[in-house]
């Protein structure tokens, strides 16, 4: 570790490291079970409420692109205890909305917070963790942040069943709270030296020498495909399971936490098989994952709920595998500017994000065969850049390690 965590300790640390990278599920899926309520208590409509979603996850990237540079510069506690600060009063001022655009604006607001602590929560990975470690805090990190989206819409429930769904904003206020103290105890990763010299211009320099790797940025926009299909489905899913297949709110937070669990599973399974394998040979596995679940789910994902259901599970293996691994494979491929890099891999991901939640409400035929068709569009994208990169003779330093991030036998090769 590049600086003793003395206050908080290590454990503590890769505790706050993860809670941080959590802040997408703990800020958008514990309301989703309370949509349909929400519309009825806010008068307004689907595509409104939406607004919300895409708005907030379009404010978190944005967000993404300012932080990340400015933690290179000024340290990874100030600008990250600032915006946890405005996500924690801004989670609060959600709660307390009298309609969906004050809601839509405050949660602009609180997206800034969000996007601050998970591009933070990469920043710490890359600053204090090296090669196979590293690739085991991501993969570690990963599952929680797959366990996210499967426990906050029962935890959600839970509290809207009781407190109703304003309660679910407080409690994203007090999470972020706690985040901030820690956050305050925590040694700063990137010390002074770290940063001596370092003005505007040579932050912009770095920032200009990751987008001009075009290997890197090609791959940056493969590796977002399948939550290109995924924030699609999170847009629509209760719509999906309680409008097209009658669940009620309990029903469909178990339907979630059973996709995501076993996808957790499989992660796990696919990191053990091929730990010793060049990550080049993985790439055609997640272009399968996502296209064939992707045909199925529009031939026959609307017949009925347990079809939809079973046809999803690869794709939610594809996706909690191809988070950490991407993640690793960049991160291996670049030396430096952690924050910048960080920034730009979590703005390109939640962009792609955002336009699936959009695209996901036009007018298909329903809503499964929306993401059906958003699945095998991310695939085809996918595909298509791979090409690219084989035809340009693009070459990765990260593709050539192995899952645990070690550079492979020369047999291996």
């Amino acid at each position: 570790m590049a600086a003793e965590q003395n206050i908080l300790g290590p454990k503590t640390f890769l505790g706050m490291v993860i809670l941080l990278g959590m802040f997408g599920p703990i800020s958008t899926d514990m309301y989703l079970p309370a949509l349909p309520e929400m519309a009825s208590d806010l008068g307004a409509d689907a595509a409104a409420l939406n607004a919300t979603l895409y708005g907030f996850m379009f404010g978190m990237a944005a967000s993404m692109l300012f932080i990340g540079p400015l933690s290179d510069r000024w340290g990874r506690k100030r600008p990250l205890a600032v915006c946890l600060a405005m996500y924690a009063s801004a989670s609060a001022a959600c709660g307390l909305s009298g309609d969906v655009w004050s809601l839509i604006a405050f949660r602009i607001v609180q997206s800034i917070g969000a996007g601050a602590s998970i591009t933070m929560s990469a920043a710490f990975i890359k600053d204090s963790y090296e090669g196979s470690v590293r690739m085991r805090v991501l993969n570690i990190n990963a599952a929680v942040r797959v366990l996210g989206p499967m426990l906050s819409p029962i935890i959600g429930a839970a509290f809207i069943s009781v407190w109703g769904w304003r309660s679910t904003f407080y409690v994203s206020a007090a999470v972020s709270l706690v985040c901030l103290a820690m956050v305050l105890l925590a040694t700063e990763t990137l010390p002074e030296d770290g940063r001596a010299g370092r003005g505007f211009g040579d932050v912009a320099r770095g920032a200009k020498s990751i987008a001009s790797d075009r290997p890197l940025m090609v791959f940056m926009v493969m590796s977002s495909m399948m939550n290109f299909a995924f924030m699609g489905y999170l847009s629509v899913s209760s719509y999906i399971y309680e409008g097209m297949f009658g669940f009620g709110e309990s029903e469909y937070s178990l339907a979630l936490a059973a996709a995501m669990l076993f996808g957790t599973s499989g992660m796990i399974a696919i990191n053990h098989a091929t730990k010793n394998v060049p990550n080049r040979r993985r790439l055609p596995m997640y272009a399968l994952l996502e296209a064939i679940p992707g045909a199925l789910i529009i031939m026959f994902g609307s017949q009925c709920w347990w079809a939809f259901f079973l046809f999803f599970l690869p794709f939610i293996v594809g996706l909690a595998s191809m988070s950490p691994w991407g993640m690793g494979v960049m991160m291996a491929s670049h030396d430096g500017d952690n924050g910048i890099l960080s920034g730009l891999i979590n703005f390109v991901y939640f962009t792609f994000g955002c336009i699936g939640m959009m695209a996901s409400t036009l007018p298909f035929p329903d809503y499964a065969a929306a993401l059906g068709s958003l699945m095998l569009i991310g695939a085809l994208i996918y595909c298509a850049l791979w090409a690219a990169m084989r035809a340009g003779d693009m070459r990765l330093k990260g593709l050539e390690m192995t899952g645990s991030g070690e550079m492979p036998e020369s047999g291996e090769r």
